[in-house]
C-alpha cells in the first residue's frame, strides 16, 4: 500500500513538473498563479495543447473552474441545434460580480448618455469569442487558458484589469462542429508524429467540422440570424453591448498569424473611421506581444472589413471595435508548413497571446473606447437628422408568417419597429395598416438599419472577402420603401413590437360540405400542405386563377392555391374538419371553408384545372465532392422549417440505392462523376416521371448526359489590353468574379415553378459566374434576368453585360419527368426566403410541368 502511494505521488510529481514546462511555454512572463484554482490539463489528465478537447471537455473545465474562483461565473445563454449549451464565462473582480446586472444596466445607460464624461469609472465590457467554425479549434482550447489566467493569476496588473473591466469569454461558439473536429482529430492521432500535410488527421470526411449541425457557417449567420447559435448571441451581445469584440479563428496552415485592421479600402462606409483608428492603435498591442514570443504575423491585407455578417465586422456596425485573429491551422498535434514545422501549442498560445494584448490594449486605452462608443450612438442621432431618408415602410398583405420572420430578425438586432399607424402611399406601393410596420431612423441602431434596408451600387473597391450586399426585404420579397423628409413619419408610428407573436391560422366560415381553400402566397403552405399530403388528405393545386364567395364577400385566389375537397376523402367530414383547424393554427395559413363549388368567377372547383399534388417522397444526394453548403441550407429548409423529411445519401452510395423509393431527387451544387451503370439507371427513373431538381454547376453534368440544354452566353473576349501588372493579378480575378448581388428577375406568375407569387417580377440573388442561355422551349425559362438587372450589390461592367437575358431557372422534360435547373442558390444562407418558395413549388408542383 505503501509503495502505491508513493509510486502515486510519482506520478503526481511529473505530472506537476511538466505542467510547470508547459506553463512556461505558454505563459512566457512566468506570472504567479494561485494553487488552488486548476489549470486546464489537470482536469483533463493530459498533456494539454497535444489532444484536442471536445465541446465536453471545455465544459467540463470551465466549470470546474467557475467552481473554484470567485473571480468568475458561468451563463448558459442558448442551445445548439443538438442541444449543446452555450455558454458565458464573466470574468471579473469579486467585487464587481456581487454587482455584476448593476454595472450592465449603468453600462447601457453610459453609452447612451448625451452629457460629456470624462474619468468614466464604469468597467470597459470586452467580448473575446473562440471558434465559431468548429474545426478551427486552437481558439476553442485557447479560451480555457484565458479564463484560468484571469481566474488563477496573483499579479497586480490583472487584478486592476479586472477591476475595470468584465470580460465575458465564449469558449466556443459552434459546440456541434468543434465536437466534430475534436473527434476527428482525436481518432486520427498518431503515437508516431506525422506532419506531412497529405495525412488524413488533416483532411476530414465530408462536411468536416466547420459548420454546425445543418452545415452552416455561423460566422456568416450574425446578420442573417438564422440559427439558434446567432439568436441566442445576439440576444446576450446587445444586452452587454460591449466595447471591444474578439473573433478569433484558424487559416490554411501555410500562413502564419492575421490580425485586424483589414485591407483599408474595403471597410464597410457605415463604419465609422474613429473605429479603423482604434482598431489600429489596439493591434500594435498584438504586435507587441507576438514580437515578444519570436510569432510572425501579418495586418492590412487578405481580409476586409465590409459583409456586416461576421463575427469581426458585425461589432463595428454596433458601436463596437471587431477584430480578427486567423491563426495558421493544424488540425492536429503539428504539421510541416512553408515556416518550418507548426505545432497545435503554438497556435494556442498565439491565440492566448493576442486575447491578453486585447484585455491589456482595451484596459490601456479605456477612456478612448468609452469614449467612442458613446459618440457612435450621438452620432447616429445626427446622422439621421441629416439623412433624407427618415425612415422604411414595409409589410406583406398576402403573407403573415414570412412578414413574421423578418420581424424577429428586426428585433434579434436590438432595432425599434413599429406598427403602421395609418395608410401609406409611397409611389405605387400601399401599405396597409393590418399588414405593415415601420423602422424610424432615428434610433441608436441607425447605421445598422441602413445596412439592412438600403440599396448600394456603387464601391470604393470592387473586391469582396465575402458577398457585396445583403439588402433583406428584397431577400424576403417585401414590399418596402424609403420614407423621405417629405413625409411626416411620426404620424405613421403605431404601438411598438417588443415580443414577435407568432401567426395563428384559422379555418374561415365554418365547416364545409363542398371543401376547403388556402392560398398558395403564405409561406408555410408546402409545410402545411405536405401534412395534409402525409395525413392521406387529397390536396389540389390551382393551375389558374378564381374568385369565390363566402358570407357575401368576395375573396380572390391566385395560382398555387390549394383546394382541399370533402367528397372522397378517406377521413369523415368532422375528422378533416378538425385535422384542418389544427394544421391551419400550426402553421399559420388561413383557410376559407366554400359554401359553394361554382366560382363568381374564374375556374369552378371542379375544373381540370385543379391538379392533385402527390406527396414528395424525397432523396438528395450529399457526400464528397457536393456543396455541403448548399446541401445544408436544404436539409435546414426541409427539415427544420417545413418540417419535410428527406432522405441523405452520400454520393459513393447512390448505386446501391433504390431509386423508385422516391419520386424526387434533389442534385445540390457539385462533381458527381457517376458511371454509366448510374447514369443509365438514373435517365431510366427520370423517364419514369421522377422530378430532379439540380442546381448550379449540376447542372453540367446533366448536360453531359443529354438530359437538359445548359447553354452558356457566349462573352466577348477583351482584346484592347495585352499586360498586365504581375502583382494585380488576384485583384483582377476577384473584381471579375460574382460577389454575392441582387437583381432583378422577370418570372411567369402562371408556371408551376412561380405559383404564389403575385407580381410578374422579384429580387434574387446571384453569387457565381454562370450565364446560361434561355430555353429553346418558350415556356421553359420561368425566371429570367433582363435587361439593367442589378438592384443591389457590385457587377463588374464585363459581367452586368454578361449576365442580362440569361436564366436564373431553366425546366426540361426529358422522357416523362421533369428537371427544373436552378442557375444560382434559391436558399442562400437560409435567408432569401423569397426564393425559397420557387424551390419548394419546384418539388411540389415539378410533376405538372409539361
Amino acid at each position: 500500500m505503501k509503495k502505491l502511494f508513493l509510486s502515486f505521488l510519482s506520478i503526481l510529481f511529473c505530472f506537476s513538473t511538466y505542467s510547470q514546462v508547459e506553463k512556461s511555454y505558454f505563459f512566457s512572463n512566468n506570472p504567479e498563479f494561485s494553487s488552488d484554482i486548476p489549470y486546464p490539463g489537470e482536469i483533463s489528465g493530459h498533456n494539454f495543447g497535444e489532444w484536442h478537447f471536445s465541446h465536453d471537455n471545455v465544459v467540463h473545465y470551465i466549470k470546474a473552474l467557475t467552481e473554484q474562483s470567485d473571480r468568475l461565473t458561468l451563463i448558459e445563454y442558448g442551445r445548439t441545434h443538438e442541444n449543446r449549451p452555450l455558454y458565458l464565462v464573466v470574468a471579473t473582480s469579486p467585487e464587481n460580480q456581487e454587482n455584476l446586472e448593476t454595472i450592465r444596466e449603468d453600462h447601457i445607460k453610459n453609452i447612451h448618455s448625451s452629457e460629456d464624461r470624462e474619468g468614466e469609472d464604469n468597467p470597459l465590457v470586452l467580448w473575446l469569442g473562440y471558434s465559431v467554425h468548429g474545426n478551427e479549434t486552437s481558439p476553442g482550447n485557447a479560451s480555457m487558458l484565458v479564463a484560468y489566467y484571469l481566474a488563477a493569476s496573483q499579479s497586480d496588473e490583472v487584478k486592476d484589469i479586472l477591476d475595470n473591466t468584465v470580460v465575458l469569454i465564449d469558449p466556443c461558439i459552434n459546440p456541434d462542429g468543434f465536437t466534430r473536429a475534436a473527434g476527428w482529430s482525436n481518432m486520427n492521432s498518431n503515437k508516431t508524429e506525422v506532419t506531412h500535410p497529405a495525412n488524413r488527421q488533416f483532411r476530414e470526411d465530408w462536411p468536416g467540422g466547420r459548420t454546425n449541425h445543418y452545415w452552416f457557417d455561423l460566422n456568416r449567420d450574425w446578420l442573417p440570424a438564422q440559427h439558434p447559435e446567432s439568436q441566442a448571441r445576439l440576444s446576450v451581445f446587445h444586452k452587454w453591448k460591449p466595447h471591444v469584440t474578439t473573433d478569433h479563428h484558424e487559416m490554411g496552415s501555410n500562413s502564419t498569424f492575421f490580425f485586424m485592421p483589414g485591407v483599408p479600402e474595403r471597410v464597410n462606409p457605415l463604419t465609422p473611421d474613429r473605429n479603423q483608428q482604434l482598431t489600429k492603435e489596439l493591434s500594435m498591442f498584438h504586435a507587441d506581444a507576438l514580437d515578444d514570443i519570436g510569432s510572425l504575423y501579418y495586418s492590412e491585407e487578405g481580409f476586409d472589413d465590409y459583409y456586416y455578417g461576421k463575427g469581426s465586422t458585425y461589432p463595428d456596425v454596433n458601436a463596437s471595435i471587431g477584430i480578427l485573429f486567423e491563426q495558421g491551422r493544424v488540425l492536429g498535434k503539428a504539421i510541416d508548413s512553408p515556416h518550418g514545422k507548426l505545432t497545435f501549442k503554438e497556435g494556442i498560445r498565439n491565440q492566448f497571446t493576442v486575447s491578453v494584448s486585447t484585455i491589456e490594449g482595451s484596459h490601456e486605452m479605456r477612456q478612448d473606447l468609452q469614449d467612442f462608443q458613446r459618440e457612435f450612438y450621438r452620432s447616429a442621432e445626427t446622422k439621421a437628422d441629416e439623412d433624407n431618408v427618415k425612415g422604411y415602410v414595409f409589410g406583406d398583405q398576402e403573407d403573415p408568417v414570412k412578414l413574421n420572420y423578418f420581424l424577429k430578425l428586426i428585433r434579434n438586432h436590438d432595432i425599434d419597429v413599429y406598427k403602421l399607424e395609418e395608410e401609406m402611399n409611397i409611389g405605387e406601393k400601399q401599405f396597409k395598416p393590418s399588414s405593415s410596420y415601420i423602422v424610424p431612423l432615428k434610433q441608436s441602431q441607425y447605421r445598422l438599419i441602413k445596412s439592412l434596408f438600403e440599396r448600394r451600387t456603387e464601391y470604393e473597391d470592387s473586391i469582396f472577402y465575402d458577398i457585396s450586399t445583403w439588402t433583406m426585404p428584397m431577400a424576403f420579397n417585401l414590399d418596402y420603401a424609403e420614407i423621405t423628409e417629405n413625409y411626416r413619419e411620426q404620424q405613421y408610428i403605431g404601438e411598438a413590437i417588443e415580443e414577435v407573436e407568432e401567426p395563428v391560422g384559422e379555418i374561415t366560415g365554418g365547416k364545409s360540405s363542398v371543401g376547403y381553400i388556402a392560398a398558395g402566397s403564405n409561406y408555410n403552405i408546402h409545410a402545411f400542405l405536405y401534412q395534409l399530403l402525409d395525413n392521406d388528405i387529397v390536396g389540389k393545386v390551382a393551375a389558374d386563377s378564381f374568385t369565390t364567395k363566402v358570407n357575401s364577400e368576395e375573396f380572390n385566389f391566385d395560382n398555387g392555391s390549394i383546394f382541399i375537397p370533402v367528397e372522397k376523402q378517406a377521413m369523415g367530414d368532422e375528422e378533416l374538419y378538425k385535422t384542418l383547424s389544427s394544421l391551419a393554427e400550426q402553421y399559420g395559413v388561413d383557410v376559407l371553408s366554400l359554401e359553394t363549388g361554382l366560382s363568381v368567377e374564374g375556374i369552378d372547383m371542379g375544373s381540370h384545372n385543379f391538379d392533385v399534388v402527390q406527396k414528395p417522397e424525397i432523396l438528395m444526394i450529399s457526400g464528397s465532392g457536393v456543396s455541403s453548403y448548399s446541401t445544408g441550407e436544404i436539409w435546414h429548409l426541409l427539415d427544420y422549417r417545413m418540417d419535410i423529411p428527406v432522405v441523405i445519401v452520400d454520393n459513393d452510395r447512390i448505386s446501391r440505392v433504390d431509386l423508385d423509393d422516391f419520386n424526387t431527387i434533389i442534385l445540390p451544387p457539385g462533381s458527381y462523376n457517376w458511371g454509366d451503370d448510374m447514369q443509365d439507371k438514373f435517365k431510366t427513373w427520370v423517364k419514369k416521371g421522377g422530378v430532379v431538381v439540380s442546381m448550379s454547376r449540376t447542372n453540367r453534368m446533366l448536360e453531359d448526359m443529354d438530359m437538359i440544354e445548359w447553354k452558356e452566353k457566349e462573352r466577348e473576349e477583351d482584346t484592347s489590353v495585352r499586360f498586365y501588372a504581375y502583382d494585380s493579378r488576384r485583384e483582377r480575378r476577384s473584381a471579375e468574379s460574382v460577389s454575392g448581388v441582387i437583381l432583378n428577375a422577370s418570372i411567369d406568375p402562371t408556371h408551376p415553378v412561380c405559383y404564389g407569387i403575385s407580381d410578374s417580377n422579384m429580387p434574387v440573388f446571384k453569387n457565381n459566374n454562370y450565364f446560361i442561355k434561355f430555353s429553346d422551349n418558350p415556356y421553359g425559362t420561368p425566371m429570367r434576368i433582363e435587361e439593367e438587372p442589378v438592384m443591389s450589390g457590385y457587377l463588374s461592367s464585363k459581367n452586368k453585360e454578361g449576365v442580362e437575358n440569361t436564366a436564373w431557372c431553366l425546366v426540361h422534360n426529358p422522357g416523362g419527368g421533369t428537371i427544373i435547373s436552378f442557375v444560382d442558390d434559391p436558399n442562400f444562407r437560409a435567408f432569401w426566403y423569397g426564393t425559397n418558395k420557387v424551390f419548394l413549388n419546384a418539388i411540389f408542383y415539378g410533376e405538372h410541368v409539361y
